[in-house]
């Protein structure tokens, strides 16, 4: 799945990762105010989360109608893209209205003095809430034309001016971190506008459609198979954030500072693997070639999960000289201590997540979303027992240890799953050829 354009996307996307995350601690180091920043970025992200709760199989939903009917497809996409703007507007209005609740569920227990950098913040961010779902679809429709590359350019966009903006700010010596969420809006923002007009003008002509039939069962599939994946991405911020904000201040700087470079990490290690996979994925399931996805899957973990290590080595020797010089002083060697033994922590939950990843994906393309609840629920018990349960012992350290395990029970479930689907295809139906491959026709 290695393919140079597209790996080479990455490694842009990459560099401005690692050159956001080093401004951040050039500039503003371990403070409150990077605390309520960060913050504020996972709630965001959270809620993004929820909004693609509509769109999540839109993929798969879009690569059937087409090989029926391109017209039937191109309208589905437009009835999306309406649909997409209602709730980024919807979004934008109930959280404004709500904004005390969000905060009291994501940061119960957050002292004064963040909460009002986090009101600041966060006012400023909601806005991007408008443009995220927009982004989301055209993203997956992107996707599904194999268009692999524009999604890649458009996510760097707001890595990009949260970049811009942080230069300013240190050329300037304005110690404003308000400044990188003005930033990092205008590249959602940006994102989303010139991802409509290039589908408008290269893919699908632009048209107001206010309803499609296939609306309603993409909806209630994508509700069902999201639902239980959120449970996962939902939780489990709120679980972490509430857990850090009870610890010291500084706390939420380093575990979000060790995130961001696994975070790098994963996106290095995957690259461009994990979409290619899911669209590769979708056509096989449609054509029900179970040796290859079998052989995709393989190839996918083949790669990834020795580079991973290998970058996790490397990070681990690198961090903290490359922080210490970067930081100039903002950085104590406790600081650098502590981020480094965090991500060290993290290092065998992230790998599980790696492993796993595939067979996620082949379940829900096989819109089977059951699994996916059953074993989400399971994961977020399982994760806020052991954490909490080890928090006086372990510290910190109890949200990697309470992750790892929580992650691997997923795995298991995830994998026999798999295994499960590919095998009653093998037993129950007959192959036919279709141009020298077994295709598996399950009706």
């Amino acid at each position: 799945m290695f393919n140079i354009k597209y790996n080479f996307l990455v490694l842009i996307q990459i560099f401005l990762n690692a050159i956001s995350a080093l401004l951040l601690i050039k500039i503003f180091g371990i403070s409150k105010q990077v605390d309520s920043y960060l913050l504020a970025i996972s709630i965001i992200l959270s809620i993004q989360l929820i909004q693609l709760v509509f769109f999540e199989q839109f993929l798969i939903f879009y690569t059937d109608l087409k090989a029926k009917s391109i017209n039937k497809s191109n309208a589905f996409y437009n009835a999306n893209l309406f649909f997409a703007f209602i709730i980024g507007i919807g979004s934008v209005l109930i959280l404004y209205l709500f904004k005390s609740i969000v905060f009291k569920i994501f940061v119960f227990n957050i002292d004064s003095q963040r909460l009002d950098y986090l009101n600041h913040i966060f006012a400023i961010l909601l806005l991007g809430l408008f443009f995220m779902p927009i982004s989301a679809l055209n993203a997956k429709l992107l996707n599904a034309e194999k268009r692999f590359s524009i999604p890649y350019i458009l996510s760097c966009l707001p890595n990009l001016f949260i970049v811009i903006a942080q230069l300013i700010v240190y050329f300037l010596n304005q110690n404003n971190i308000i400044y990188l969420a003005y930033g990092q809006v205008f590249g959602w923002a940006l994102a989303a506008i010139i991802g409509t007009i290039f589908i408008a003008k290269n893919l699908i002509p632009f048209k107001v459609v206010f309803f499609h039939p296939n609306i309603k069962p993409l909806f209630k599939n994508s509700f069902a198979t999201r639902l239980g994946d959120n449970i996962y991405s939902t939780l489990l911020p709120i679980t972490i954030n509430n857990f850090l904000v009870s610890m010291p201040a500084g706390y939420v700087s380093y575990f979000y500072y060790a995130k961001k470079i696994i975070d790098t990490l994963k996106l290095l290690t995957v690259g461009p693997s994990s979409t290619i996979l899911k669209t590769n994925l979708t056509n096989f399931w449609v054509n029900k070639n179970v040796e290859k996805i079998r052989e995709n899957i393989k190839k996918f973990l083949k790669g990834t999960v020795l580079l991973m290590v290998c970058g996790i080595i490397l990070s681990y020797f690198a961090i903290p000289t490359v922080l210490k010089i970067v930081s100039m002083g903002k950085l104590s060697d406790n600081d650098l201590i502590n981020i480094n033994y965090i991500f060290l922590s993290l290092c065998p939950w992230y790998l599980i997540v790696l492993i796993e990843a595939p067979y996620i994906l082949a379940i829900f393309t096989a819109k089977k979303s059951k699994v996916a609840i059953v074993a989400n629920t399971l994961f977020i018990l399982t994760f806020f027992a052991i954490t909490y349960l080890l928090k006086d012992r372990a510290g910190i350290y109890s949200i990697a240890i309470g992750g790892l395990f929580a992650q691997f029970i997923n795995y298991v479930i995830y994998k026999k799953y798999t295994e499960r689907l590919l095998a009653k295809f093998n037993k129950t139906e007959e192959p036919v050829i279709n141009n020298g491959e077994f295709i598996y026709n399950i009706d």
